[in-house]
This record gives C-alpha cells, structure tokens and sequence, in this order.
C-alpha cells in the first residue's frame, strides 16, 4: 500500500464505469493490486476505476493478474463497467482526462451496448481421445486413403491429400456445428461471438452476452441443446464475467 514516503508514478486503470454508480463501487471498499483499494477519477458522465501505483509497468504476475480480475468481476456483478485489459497504466489525473476525453463517445456507446450485461462462454468438444480415427469411422474416403498410407502404397501427394481432406472435413463439422450452436443461443444472448477452435477436439467455442440476470435461461438453453447430441461430444460453459469479449476499445489520446 502506498506510504507517506512512497512515490507515486501513476493510476492503474481497471474499468469505465458509469460516473452515477462510482459512490456505490468505492463503498464496497474493493482491494486491487498490491491490496490497494480503489478510488474513481471521475470525467463528466463516465469514470474511471483505478488505484494509485509506484510503477509505470506492470508486469503480468498471477497475484497482480488475479487481483486486477477481481476488481472487474466484483463491479460486473452489480454495474456495467468496460473492462480494461490488464497493465493500462496512466501518468497522472491529466493523462486520463486527455483518454476519456478523446475516446468518450465510443465510450459511452459500448457502455450502452453492454449495459446490464455479463459474459458467458460455451465450449463444445469431441468426446475422443483420436479426433482423426473418429472421422476415419465416418468418412469412407478417408478410410481409404488412411488404409494407402498404411499399406505403404501411398504417394507424398496422396499423404499430403489425406492431410487436407481431414482438415476440410473437420472445419466443414465446425462451421455445421458452429452455426446451430449459435441459432440454438440466439433467443438467449444479446450477442453472440464465435471463436476459432483452440486444439483438435474442440468443435465449437462460443462467447456469449447474456442479461445479468440470464444465466439461469442460458443454462437451461444449453441444457436444450445438448439434448439434440449424442455421447461423441461433451459440452462445458463457465461465467459469468465481465464483458470483456464484446469491449473491444481502440483508445486514444489524440
């Protein structure tokens, strides 16, 4: 925490948030990094989370890490908030008037836009521990051009054929599957953002804007949904959490 012979460098910026709610995020006495609680620094009708800090650069330690998405999730509960990506440090009070000032229409329309609003992410995955024997199973030419290169008749072009029809297979399966996970969502979600497949057994994954007060109906749709595929493929969702794949600031000072 800062002492009277400490010097400080800067603000750390956590979050925009409505300048009428900051009365009510400073009462909750919320501790950020360094167990420094938090104040607000107010411009007109928006405001800025922040803490005092010693340092111009933070450097993305898991305690700070993990300090600084605490301070986002707690306001996201209650408030709507924009949610600043970790490490944003500004120089002084002057620094922040010169942002907001600069940024406060595409400020205040994303703060609209995700009014009320929290984040929750869905993941589809293929239940096996081989992605390509899986699809072999099902699709006879690449049975036959599998059982090539295992009988040792195969060509290079024809291993490297083999490659790209595995992977036009899989991505047509994700693009199916993407779009009736996304229909499936729409009466549930505000918006909807789909991701590309992070590893060869994820199928689908999908973040979703959701009310704050939706994630019951989310689960529930999901639930649906689910309901609809057999034991191939798992299902997992997590969240809520602050928006923070549908707040995609281009801040400037300019």
């Amino acid at each position: 925490m800062t002492t009277s012979t400490s010097t400080v460098v800067g603000r750390y910026v956590y979050a925009f948030v409505r300048a009428s709610d900051v009365d009510a995020i400073t009462a909750t006495e919320l501790q950020g990094l360094f167990g420094v609680p938090v104040e607000s620094e107010t411009f007109g009708e928006l405001a800025a989370i922040t803490t005092p800090i010693e340092t111009a650069v933070i450097r993305p330690r898991r305690k700070l890490l993990a300090a600084h998405q605490h301070v986002v999730a707690e306001i996201s509960k209650r408030w709507d908030m924009l949610p600043v990506s970790f490490g944003l440090v500004a120089s002084d009070e002057s620094e922040l008037t010169d942002i907001v000032a600069a940024n406060s229409d595409q400020l205040i329309d994303v703060l609209n836009r995700v009014s009320g609003k929290v984040e929750m992410s869905l993941i589809l995955c293929w239940a096996t521990d081989d992605v390509f024997q899986y699809f072999v199973s099902k699709h006879e030419e690449l049975q036959e051009a599998r059982d090539r290169i295992a009988g040792g008749q195969a060509t290079r072009d024809e291993m490297i054929e083999m490659g790209r029809l595995f992977e036009g297979i899989l991505n047509r399966s994700r693009e199916t599957e993407g779009e009736r996970v996304t229909n499936a969502l729409t009466e549930v979600c505000s918006e909807v953002d789909l991701q590309d497949a992070k590893g060869e057994k994820e199928v689908v994954r999908v973040n979703c804007l959701i009310d704050r007060n939706g994630e019951q109906a989310f689960e529930a749709a999901v639930r649906e949904l689910a309901k609809h595929y057999n034991d191939e493929y798992a299902f997992s969702f997590n969240g809520p959490w602050p928006p923070y794949s549908f707040v995609n600031l281009k801040l400037s000072v300019e």
